[in-house]
């Protein structure tokens, strides 16, 4: 099959370009014999070689002949069961068809022989005449193109370069291009058969290829793009949000934030209207170990989740068409739909005055006792490089002490070409893992305590060690591993949780052994001041915080 198809090629090539021996009109085939019976025999010539005769075949107007409706004369002529009057003026043609679907001859160790030989030499030449005569008389053209009608050879030199001509040698009736000044064009075309053409169809910007429309002529459709067609990346910190996985807890990992509001999990303010309620760290929905739950209460009218993103964060979102996404849990009994608002602040990464971007827009309705996708896409302002805060509000729906709901899988990343508005495939979200997201939440917040344990909780566990020389006064320092984003406001406890108090340690504990108080704060530590007592080791915790006040 593979050596017919080049065969094809070819010859098709040779043909289009006009280099045939001779015009098509007097051409005469090497594998087949036309003639126009006058009554007077039955009896048809083979005036061509061949294998076998199985490779020779019988047409009669048209219509090929079963092998049992004709006779082998001799090894050039064929006698037909028709009577000769009845094929008077009627096409009568033989044709060879030389099998190549294997060779007739498979040599064997040994001396040669030289029939053998003229065999497959034979089959060889056969094959190419007959495909030769294919394409210079039409008896079974080549579609070259397909649904076009049978190449024509070039009558002269001039053919190859009119446009006109060209045309005609390959099969189209007219060729009809309007101007294409841009790159996002398709083609289109009609089976020749009946004048084909090609033509092009404008692709507006930011579309995709959704395919033809139904029937032969049909020209392309397009679709406007999705966040679904923009290619995921990991790793290069496309999400911009911090604990997206929920996954760092440094002021521990149940409390009761009052309608003040207050960081919980780190990187999430949570802000209650009405009356308090309780957060807490629980399971995962799927891609991440935990989620933050938030447990409704008696007089709560509404329940919002921020995350202030920081200025030199949040610049690489200027401008561009960003998207958020979080997964929701709706433990009511009835639907809920949460808002989003976007803001930035009108001074770097202060918002006691900012400007807000995107008012309270509707995310997707979240069926009862239910997971939803909430997804939706903006273009973020140009004076995102002063810093954004996301605002997804949860409404007046956790009046009730059994009402909760549960938040997961954030992620808000640049996604070109995505149109503003809902988001029903967003990317999958980037969640880093817990170490990296570790050190960077570590420069807004921290604590010696580690993380899941809330700070002046009473245990001894990774007190950081201060010497103490036993006068009032004396000055200890504790560099930070990591430098915070700014200066921070840090507190002391001792091992029993008591505040601005140290613990010594001699065989045993003794906390509130000694007073300790912060002399100064600095992005890379905090300097402690210690109060009179013996000379001695001792101990602290700490908590040092330069969180961006929403």
């Amino acid at each position: 099959m593979q050596f017919r198809k080049a065969l094809a090629a070819l010859a098709a090539l040779v043909v289009a370009l006009g280099l045939s021996a001779s015009p098509a009109a007097a051409y005469s085939p090497y594998s087949s014999y036309s003639v126009t019976e006058n009554g007077s025999t039955n009896i048809v010539q083979v005036p061509f070689p061949y294998i076998n005769q199985s490779d020779v075949a019988v047409y009669v107007a048209g219509t090929l002949q079963p092998a049992s409706s004709y006779t082998w004369v001799t090894a050039s002529s064929i006698q037909l069961s028709q009577s000769a009057s009845s094929l008077s003026g009627l096409a009568v043609v033989v044709k060879r068809t030389t099998a190549i679907a294997a060779t007739d001859v498979t040599f064997q160790p040994g001396p040669l022989d030289n029939n053998d030989l003229n065999i497959v030499s034979a089959q060889l030449l056969y094959a190419t005449q007959e495909l030769w005569d294919q394409v210079l008389t039409g008896l079974a053209p080549i579609q070259v193109l397909v649904g076009y009608t049978p190449l024509s050879a070039a009558a002269n030199l001039s053919d190859l370069v009119s446009a006109s001509a060209a045309r005609s040698n390959l099969g189209l009736s007219n060729v009809n291009l309007s101007p294409n000044t841009a790159a996002n064009a398709a083609l289109s075309n009609a089976p020749n058969a009946s004048g084909g053409f090609l033509t092009d169809t404008p692709q507006a910007a930011n579309t995709f290829l959704a395919g033809p429309a139904s029937g032969a002529n049909a020209l392309p459709t397009y679709r406007t793009l999705t966040a679904a067609d923009v290619p995921f990346v990991s790793g290069g910190f496309l999400n911009k949000l911090r604990n997206a996985t929920l996954d760092i807890w440094q002021r521990g990992t149940s409390m009761t934030v009052s309608t003040s509001g207050q960081y919980a999990a780190d990187g999430w303010f949570v802000a209650p209207t009405g009356h308090s309620v309780t957060v807490s760290q629980v399971a995962g929905r799927l891609l991440s170990v935990n989620a933050m739950k938030v447990l409704g209460a008696s007089s709560n009218t509404d329940v919002q989740i921020k995350q202030p993103i920081e200025s030199y964060l949040a610049a690489a979102l200027a401008g561009q068409q960003v998207t958020l996404q979080f997964e929701f849990y709706n433990s009511l009994a009835t639907s809920v739909t949460p808002t989003l608002t976007v803001k930035h602040p009108s001074a770097q990464d202060n918002y006691g005055s900012s400007v807000t971007d995107v008012s309270a827009a509707s995310l997707q309705a979240c069926p009862a006792t239910s997971w939803c996708l909430e997804s939706y896409s903006w273009t973020a302002s140009a004076s995102s490089a002063l810093g954004m805060e996301v605002v997804a509000d949860f409404g007046n729906n956790w009046g009730n002490a059994s009402y909760y709901f549960e938040f997961a899988e954030a992620d808000l990343r640049v996604t070109p070409n995505v149109p503003t508005g809902l988001v029903s495939a967003p990317p999958s979200p980037e969640l880093r893992p817990y170490p990296s997201e570790l050190v960077l939440d570590r420069t807004y917040f921290r604590t010696s305590y580690g993380n899941n344990v809330a700070p002046g909780t009473a245990t001894h566990a990774s007190m950081v060690a201060v010497f103490s020389e036993g006068t009032a006064g004396d000055g200890v320092g504790v560099n930070f591993d990591t430098p915070m984003r700014a200066t921070p406001a840090s507190s002391l406890w001792d091992g029993a949780g008591t505040a601005n108090r140290a613990s010594r340690y001699n065989t045993g504990w003794t906390d509130g052994a000694q007073l300790a108080s912060i002399i100064a704060s600095y992005p890379g530590g905090i300097q402690i001041s210690m109060g009179a007592g013996g000379s001695t080791a001792l101990f602290v915790h700490y908590q040092s915080s330069a969180e961006i006040a929403p």
